[in-house]
Formats: structure tokens, sequence, C-alpha cells
């Protein structure tokens, strides 16, 4: 129950939709998940992409916003979104918490070189 995930987010035709696939295999029940990906705005920096993924999703808690993904005209179109209510902004965008328990989270994806894929759920 997600209100945002940063994405891995290369870029890429064949990463993409599988990571974009298996967030739609969990929440695609989901209304309004927002979708980030830092390395819009820093490049892909290696090692250090998951640790400024949490960093971001730091900020974005804190300040309960979403910052845009630039250069975003459209998704890619490998990425199958029939159905599934997600944003990819290209503004900045706020979230609200949950009305259960007044709290954010959202999530962390980073896949290292080597093959290791990370999930982190923050709130």
């Amino acid at each position: 129950d997600l209100q945002c995930s940063e994405l891995h987010g290369t870029g890429t035709a064949l990463g993409d939709p599988i990571e974009v696939g298996a967030l739609r295999l969990v929440f695609g029940n989901s209304t309004g998940l927002v979708l980030g990906a830092l390395k819009s705005r820093l490049g892909h920096t290696e090692g250090a992409a998951g640790v400024l993924g949490v960093l971001k999703v730091t900020l974005v808690l804190t300040e309960a916003s979403v910052s845009p993904n630039l250069h975003l005209q459209e998704a890619n179109p490998k990425i199958d979104l029939e159905g599934f209510a997600v944003a990819m902004p290209s503004g900045v965008v706020s979230i609200r918490p949950r009305q259960i328990d007044n709290t954010l989270d959202s999530g962390v994806s980073a896949f290292g070189l080597s093959g290791t894929n990370a999930r982190v759920v923050l709130q």
C-alpha cells in the first residue's frame, strides 16, 4: 500500500518494462501510485544508485511530494500501463498519507552490476 516508488529506471527497453511489470503484479489494484526515477536528474551513478534512491525517498516522505522525472515526454511503449493507475510526474506531485494510519510509504528499487536486486520500503 505505497503512495510512490523510486524506480531503478535505467531507461532501457528491457529493464524498465520488467521493473514496472513487477510493480503492476503487486500493486495492480492501487490507485495513484507515483513512479519516480532519480536517474533522470543525475544519470546512472553506478554503485551509488540505490543509496541515492533511498536519500531521494527520504526527502519525498519528508516533503510529501515527488519531483518530476526530467525529460520524460512519453512512457516507454514496451511498458504495459493499461489499467495500471500510475503517475510518472512531469511536475511536482503531492502525495497524501494513508487515511487509516496517516503514514506515507515509498519503495526503492536498486539493481547492482553483479546481479544483486534490492527492494526496500520506507515509511
